[in-house]
Order: structure tokens, then sequence, then C-alpha cells
């Protein structure tokens, strides 16, 4: 009898390929960014074209001839980077259909986790792309501080539109919405800025949603527009082999996936320092 991929599975273990938006719903790549395309490798780069400034529309006399002009185009090049971890579990822990949902569950919650560390504030030159705070050209939107206004971020907020952009996000870390959440309508009060807190129900500022994640570095506030961060993610890859630690009769899990972003219109994204 001939061997192939059917004759024992042990042999040529199984990968599983899971659309990230379904796997990691939550992740801030997903739900702040647009979804450009994929790609696979670290050279390849995702082409990302865009008018980087409208044509000039003007009144026109009737019967007049109308000047002929054309959008300024660019183009947007984004890479990427895998973001994998590794982990080992008995045979016997791996049977247990429990055991394995909690450890599939601390798979996918550290992956979230890197990639929105990175996606925010991942430094100039890697490994992995550069994070909104650090990209060049994104508007530098003052700081907040514990008894301060809001003002801040409602000016942050404006210069996004001034420079075409239209908010759909603010993403910042835990401490940095916890100052939020203290700041009082005036001196000497207790009434708090954004609401009683038994009747909040949702996290939201100047009607835009807060993305809240304990991954982001502490005192960092972000305002986004969706449609101007450009993201490339495959899908995430799990991958469970019996064969790597043959010696100790256990199971590797592994689990993948690939991501990238990148800001077309910097100055359509804004940053705020927050004291926390």
């Amino acid at each position: 009898m001939p061997i192939n991929t059917t004759t024992k599975e042990s042999l040529f273990p199984s990968t599983t390929y899971v659309p990230v938006q379904q796997a990691l719903p939550a992740a801030l790549v997903i739900t702040t960014a647009t979804q450009a395309g994929e790609v696979r490798g670290d050279a390849p780069y995702l082409k990302v074209p865009y008018v980087s400034q409208d044509v000039a529309a003007g009144f026109v006399a009737e019967g007049a001839v109308i000047t002929e002009a054309g959008p300024a185009l660019d183009e947007l090049l984004v890479s990427t980077a895998k973001i994998a971890v590794l982990t080992r579990m008995s045979h016997e822990a791996y049977s247990s259909k429990t055991a394995d949902q909690i450890v599939s569950v601390s798979l996918r919650r550290s992956l979230i986790s890197k990639a929105d560390a990175a996606y925010v504030a991942n430094p100039a030159g890697g490994p992995g792309p550069v994070g909104l705070v650090n990209t060049p050209g994104v508007v530098a939107g003052g700081t907040l501080a514990a008894g301060d206004s809001l003002d801040v971020v409602a000016e942050a907020v404006t210069a996004v539109e001034v420079n075409g952009g239209t908010p759909t996000h603010l993403i910042c870390d835990p401490a940095s919405w916890g100052v939020i959440q203290t700041l009082k309508q005036a001196t000497g009060s207790n009434l708090p800025l954004i609401g009683a807190p038994a009747e909040t129900t949702e996290r939201k500022l100047f009607g835009l949603p807060v993305m809240v994640s304990a991954a982001v570095p502490a005192g960092n506030l972000l305002v986004v527009d969706q449609a101007e961060v450009m993201a490339a993610v495959s899908p995430l890859a799990v991958a469970v082999s019996q064969d790597v630690y043959f010696d100790s009769d256990s199971v590797a899990i592994r689990a993948t996936f690939r991501v990238g972003w990148g800001l077309p219109r910097p100055d359509r994204t804004a940053k705020i320092t927050v004291t926390v």
C-alpha cells in the first residue's frame, strides 16, 4: 500500500486556517482599520493606491470650456510581519477537551495582546510595522492629565477633521481611560464629566466609541479614522504536531498570523499623551 497523507495523521500534522476576523475579532487592527488585502512573507508589500490630493472643482459659465485637471495619485506600501506562539501540552492534557479549550483561548489572547501593543506603539525599526503613535506625520494632540478638561481630545478630533478625515474610533489603554473617568464637571464637583457611572452603558467620547486594550502601553490615546488605516492581515493558522516532542509524549500547538498596517495620510490620525 503506498504511503500518502491519509496513512497516518501524526506523520502529516494538520494545519487549520481560520479567518482572522472570526478568530481574533477583538484585535484593534481588525476593529479600527480597513482590511486592504493579504500578504504572505516578509519581503512582499501590499500596494495601496490612493488620491493624495483631490481635483479642484469650480464654477463654470454656461457654454464655457471646463479646465482639465487630474487628481494627485500616490501609493502606500504596507509591509507585514508574522506573530507566532508555540506551546506544549502533554498528550493526556491535550486529550482533555476542557484543557484544550483553555489553551486555545490563551493562545488567541496572546496573539491579540501582541498585535494590539504593536499596532499602537511599536517602535520604528521593528520588529514589525511601526505603531500608529510613532508614525511620522501623525497629529500631536497635546497632553491630558487628571483635573483637566476634555478640550485636548476635542481639539485632536477637530484637527483630524480639518485635515479631511472622519474620526471613527478612540483607542487608549485602561489607565488613560481611568484618568478620563475621574474628570469632573467643575472644580470641587463630584459629578463625573462623562456621565454618572451607574448610567454609563458604553464607552464613548464625542459620539466616538472608545476601544480600551490592556495591551496598549499606558498613556496613549489615539483618534483614528478607520478609512485612513490600511491593514494587511492573514488568516490565523493553527497547527498541531505529535512528533516534535515525541520523547516526552507531548503535543505541540502553534498559532501564527501575519499582520501589517500603514497610514496613507498620517495627519488624519491624532495622538494624545495621557499623564497616568
